[in-house]
């Protein structure tokens, strides 16, 4: 059972009004009881000092520090957003002068701001205060290097908030490890019951430490590096030494035995290189690696003298995805033929509406592809799509499925008890895949599928299977 929230439903007065609610949402107040758009009204709350502002009909409320304080050191500025379906929180984790981050603005970011009908009687039965809520945190880097990526997981993580009694509260860390470790120590001592990951290898691993060594399960979506694994840190995704799996099956099965490996820098980067050195080995493949400076140079000798050739070869790059970018770009824009190329990056549709056209033959891992499969934690991949398009207009990628994964994960294993050996011994199954923890905490259910860019279009590359 979902455990209540230790503090009282907030409770709100109209002033200027003959309306009184226990809603903690302008909007619906004005949804249910017809209250004309543009009158002020004032929300007193429970315990807490609150500033309010309105903005062309919107309400937004900042709460200081806890128990209604502005925090001694002034480095925390929270900002809510009332969705209907989840509470949004943007905070300027590290600011030193106790600023307030703009709120999100509905009309600039439509898969935020929706309508409460949408939301379902859970959503509205938590608004009224008529049943405990779980609160859900994450960090994530909506703005900096990893604002692409984070763009998915925050869609994904918002539609598995409007399907629960969740109250979601996200932290901008702007791409930075440092930022999102202050967060997570924001969310821990707020007392959040559900915390989610952050994405990217590198964040995860400055988190975690944080969050599993206060004793808390931390439900990872968006760190592949093997050396993550550790007690606590429950991750659903498959390791980064499984990415090239399928793209060595493609390489083999086109006859092609000299497989080149050029990863960035960073230990994700390696790992999926080392993975896949094995991987090719038990394949019969020979693998080399190269720097992308050695691809720079057989894309300029072949442009110069049309001397260098990889028709005989396939090359994959493991880089950041902008990194990806550039040197596939590179290798397209020379005509460098090879034999089969691929990127991490590829397994994303950032990755083809950037390159258009040349996008076409490349291939790359997905963590997920939607197929019908049965699951028991949360809606299966037709449906979760169905739902996705609705709300936004567009398929998902594989980071909003591995979020929202992670998502209903955690929401169960809450409702049913779990504590760290339940979880690590947990066999479930959702719109991912089996959901299978090694004891070493690794995830161990799946690995990632080969897709390849056909036309303009992410299809899966190999293994025949329905789509959604």
């Amino acid at each position: 059972m979902l455990r209540a929230l230790s503090r009282p439903p907030v409770r709100l007065n109209h002033r200027n009004s003959d309306l009184s609610c226990s809603a903690p949402c302008r909007r619906w107040c004005q949804t249910a009881r017809r209250t004309p758009e543009g009158r002020r009204c004032r929300h007193d709350s429970v315990g807490g000092q609150r500033e309010e502002r309105r903005d062309n009909g919107r309400q937004f409320t900042a709460r200081f520090g806890r128990g209604g304080e502005r925090s001694s050191s002034g480095r925390v500025a929270r900002t809510t957003f009332t969705t209907g379906c989840a509470t949004d929180v943007m905070v300027a984790a590290g600011a030193s002068n106790g600023s307030r981050r703009e709120a999100p603005n509905p009309s600039r970011e439509p898969e935020i701001g929706r309508d409460v009908e949408g939301c379902g009687l859970a959503a509205m039965q938590r608004m009224l205060g008529f049943v405990g809520v779980l609160r859900a945190g994450v960090s994530l880097g909506l703005t900096g290097r990893y604002a692409v990526q984070s763009a998915q997981v925050r869609a994904g993580l918002d539609l598995w908030a409007a399907d629960q009694p969740v109250e979601l509260v996200v932290i901008d860390d702007r791409g930075s490890p440092s930022r999102a470790m202050a967060a997570y120590q924001v969310l821990l001592a707020d007392g959040i019951e559900l915390l989610l990951g952050p994405y990217g290898s590198g964040t995860v691993r400055h988190v975690a430490p944080v969050v599993c060594g206060s004793g808390r399960l931390l439900w990872n979506h968006g760190g592949a590096a093997d050396d993550l694994a550790s007690p606590l840190l429950a991750t659903v995704v498959a390791p980064a030494s499984t990415y090239l799996a399928g793209l060595l099956v493609l390489a083999r099965d086109a006859g092609l035995d000299n497989v080149l490996v050029a990863p960035g820098r960073g230990q994700f980067a390696e790992q999926v290189a080392t993975g896949g050195r094995r991987a090719a080995e038990s394949l019969g493949l020979r693998t080399r690696r190269v720097e992308a400076g050695d691809v720079g140079v057989l894309v300029e000798a072949t442009a110069s003298r049309r001397s260098a050739s990889l028709a005989d070869a396939a090359l994959f790059v493991v880089g950041t995805f902008e990194e990806d970018l550039a040197i596939i770009r590179r290798v397209r824009e020379a005509r460098l033929e090879v034999g089969l190329l691929g990127c991490v990056a590829a397994g994303i549709d950032e990755f083809g509406r950037r390159l258009g056209r040349l996008a076409d033959g490349v291939v790359g891992p997905a963590q997920w592809w939607c197929r019908h499969h049965p699951v028991d934690v949360g809606p299966s991949g037709p449906e979760f799509v169905r739902r996705f398009e609705a709300r936004l207009g567009r398929s998902p990628d594989y980071l909003a499925a591995q979020a929202a994964a992670a998502g209903y994960l955690a929401a169960e294993a809450a409702a049913r008890g779990y504590g760290a050996d339940e979880v690590r011994g947990w066999h479930a199954d959702t719109l991912l895949g089996p959901f299978r923890l090694d004891g070493s905490w690794k995830q161990a259910g799946y690995v990632p599928v080969a897709v390849q860019w056909r036309r303009g279009r992410r299809v899966l590359a190999a293994e025949p299977s329905p789509e959604c």
